[in-house]
């Protein structure tokens, strides 16, 4: 932590690979008077998407979004985390396994869009997809974050 103002709740970190970030820290970040110029920000953060997929007609996932966070308690140090998921679904409108690319369209309607494959996981399993299949997408982001007091 290179600046911590309580009144404003801006934040300001230098990170390991040399970068400056300013940061309001929400509301829900509690006992931020506690940090200090010198404390150090541990952060964990893992973005994931995960996809699904099924034959036509099969019942699909209610599409949607959804965030679940936590805070340390008064009186404690500053530590939280939260986690997104979004999710949707898809229908397979066509591939092109010698492309390697998908074209899908919103399960609920809308434009036809088409996707590159780059995983080489998901372009060894693109023979296998046929027009008709529903994909289901599901997006997920974790942040863990805690403040320790900087090593004497």
């Amino acid at each position: 932590m290179t600046a911590v103002d309580p009144g404003t709740r801006m934040v300001t970190v230098l990170t390991a690979d040399g970068r400056t970030l300013t940061h309001k820290a929400s509301d829900a970040v509690q006992n931020l008077g506690q940090v200090k110029v010198g404390d150090i920000a541990l952060i964990s953060y893992e973005e994931r998407t995960s996809y699904i997929l099924s034959e036509p007609g099969a019942r699909l996932p209610a599409a949607g979004d959804l965030t679940v966070s936590a805070a340390g308690t008064k009186g404690q140090r500053p530590a939280g985390g939260i986690m997104r998921q979004g999710l949707a679904n898809y229908t397979v409108v066509g591939t092109n396994v010698a492309g390697n690319t998908i074209t899908l369209v919103d399960a609920a309607g809308g434009e036809v869009r088409t996707f590159d494959v780059t995983d080489p996981t998901a372009r060894s399993q693109l023979p296998r997809v046929k027009a008709g299949d529903a994909l289901t997408a599901i997006d997920r982001q974790t942040l863990i974050a805690t403040i320790v007091r900087k090593p004497s």
